[in-house]
């Protein structure tokens, strides 16, 4: 099923996520690493072909301890 629907993936590094995380904190929103992963690919580039477009990333879970979160941001 992948093969007929996925055309590309992307990697994102723990850095790029935990940057990620860190930048959605500053502006109120608390999401965990693995729901911030497409918006860290959108935030370092790794999205090709979006200059002029609009882009919809979809944020996902709030399921990160505060301890946690204090270690990312």
């Amino acid at each position: 099923m992948c093969r007929q629907r996925v055309s590309d993936i992307l990697l994102v590094t723990e850095d790029e996520i935990k940057a990620a995380v860190s930048a959605l904190y500053s502006r109120g929103l608390v999401v965990e690493p693995a729901g911030s992963a497409a918006f860290a690919a959108f935030m370092f580039d790794k999205i090709p072909d979006v200059e002029g477009k609009t882009v919809t990333v979809i944020l996902t879970g709030s399921n990160v301890s505060p301890g946690e979160l204090l270690q990312i941001v």
